[in-house]
C-alpha cells in the first residue's frame, strides 16, 4: 500500500517538555480547539498527582491516580474508540506516568514474594525493576497508538547546574526530569 503524508496532527508522536506552569496542557487545549474545532476532539490522561489541569476551561480530562486508573482507562479508550470522538490523547505528565509504572513494579515484586523492596532490587534487580517499568509503559502506550489515538506526551524540565573543572566555571542546563533510564 502507497503510504500518503497527511497533514493532521493526530499521525504523529509529539512530545513537549517545560518548566511547571508554562502553559504546556493550554498549549494541548488551545492547540485541540485550533486544529479541530472543538474541544471534544482531545482527552488529556492527568496522571499521578498532575491536576494542574483544573484551572482550565473547554478542556477534556481525566484523573488517573494509580496505575490501575490508567490502564482501565486504557482498557476504555481501545476497546470503545469507535464510539468516541476524540483523536488525540495527552499524557499529563510522562514524569507521574513512570511514577506510577515503577510502584506498579514494586507492588508486582511484593505479591509474588512478599517483600517490599526498592525498585532497584524489584524482580532480582540489575536494572530488572526499570526495564519492567519501561515494558509496562511502553504496551499501554502501543495499545493506545495501535488504536488509532494521535498521542502528546508532556513532561517537565529542569535546571540543572554544571561546574567546569578545568576552568571553574558553572554554568546551567536546561534538561528533562526524567532519569535518562526512561
Amino acid at each position: 500500500q502507497m503510504n500518503e503524508i497527511k497533514l493532521d496532527m493526530a499521525n504523529y508522536r509529539h512530545y513537549w517538555r517545560g518548566t511547571p506552569k508554562v502553559g504546556k496542557t493550554t498549549l494541548f487545549r488551545d492547540l485541540i480547539i485550533k486544529a479541530y474545532g472543538d474541544a471534544k476532539h482531545g482527552l488529556l490522561l492527568s496522571l499521578g498527582q498532575e491536576v494542574g489541569y483544573k484551572s482550565l476551561d473547554n478542556l477534556y480530562a481525566h484523573d488517573c491516580p494509580e496505575w490501575g486508573d490508567f490502564t482501565e482507562t486504557v482498557d476504555d479508550l481501545v476497546e470503545n474508540m469507535q464510539e468516541s470522538e476524540f483523536r488525540i490523547l495527552a499524557i499529563d505528565t510522562v514524569d507521574e506516568l513512570v511514577e506510577m509504572a515503577e510502584r506498579k513494579v514494586i507492588a508486582l515484586h511484593r505479591s509474588k514474594t512478599g517483600e517490599t523492596v526498592s525498585l532497584n532490587a524489584a524482580l532480582g534487580g540489575y536494572g530488572a525493576g526499570k526495564k519492567k517499568a519501561r515494558s509496562l509503559i511502553e504496551e499501554q502506550i502501543a495499545r493506545l497508538e495501535r488504536a488509532g489515538y494521535g498521542m502528546i506526551y508532556i513532561s517537565h524540565t529542569k535546571v540543572k547546574d554544571i561546574n567546569e573543572k578545568a576552568t571553574d566555571q558553572a554554568y546551567q542546563q536546561l534538561t528533562g526530569a526524567l532519569e535518562f533510564a526512561y
